[in-house]
């Protein structure tokens, strides 16, 4: 049976991810684990190989590499290839810098694609300069992050570009 990782009284722990259900932290290797409780302070959940599918579950809840993580403030990925899923009608905001985004209280690096859920998902601009790229329908690019399964687009500021494939009409409302 998985166990349960708890770090109680260190703030702003750090869990390296090292395999399916192997963290590293504080110094300490843990396999077996299933999941992370994490305590006060802002905590991380790193990825220690690029690549890793970071699954949003709730508010500061992450899952990954078949581990269930609770009060997660960050994600930092170990590249630049990461995939961050979330549920319906989840709001996805880029804060400015490429490959970083946030969603459900968790701040994350590293991200190359985003995986929405359907149109109920939104991806919101930085209030910096966003060039946002049509790949298709709900799909976009934006910040170096592709983002699929996503329904609306609000750049943060009147400084957003809107790019797409030739012979395209778009629908601007607002």
């Amino acid at each position: 049976e998985p166990l349960l990782l708890v770090v109680d009284d260190i703030d702003d722990t750090r869990y390296t991810l090292t395999g399916s259900g192997a963290v590293s932290v504080a110094g300490l290797q843990a396999g077996g684990i299933g999941t992370i409780a994490a305590g006060s302070g802002v905590d991380t959940l790193a990825g220690g190989s690029a690549g890793i599918g970071w699954t949003l579950t709730g508010a500061s809840s992450v899952g990954a590499l078949g581990i269930a993580s609770t009060g997660v403030e960050k994600i930092t990925g170990a590249g630049t290839s990461d995939t961050l899923m979330a549920p319906a009608a989840t709001t996805f905001t880029l804060d400015g810098t490429d490959h970083h985004v946030s969603a459900l209280g968790v701040a994350a690096t590293g991200i190359g694609a985003i995986n929405g859920t359907g149109a109920a998902n939104a991806l919101v601009g930085s209030s910096a300069s966003t060039i946002y790229t049509l790949n298709g329908a709900n799909d976009v690019t934006a910040a170096n992050i592709r983002a699929i399964g996503i329904g609306t687009i609000t750049a943060n500021g009147e400084a957003g570009v809107l790019a797409g494939p030739a012979a395209t009409n778009y629908t601007l409302t607002g």
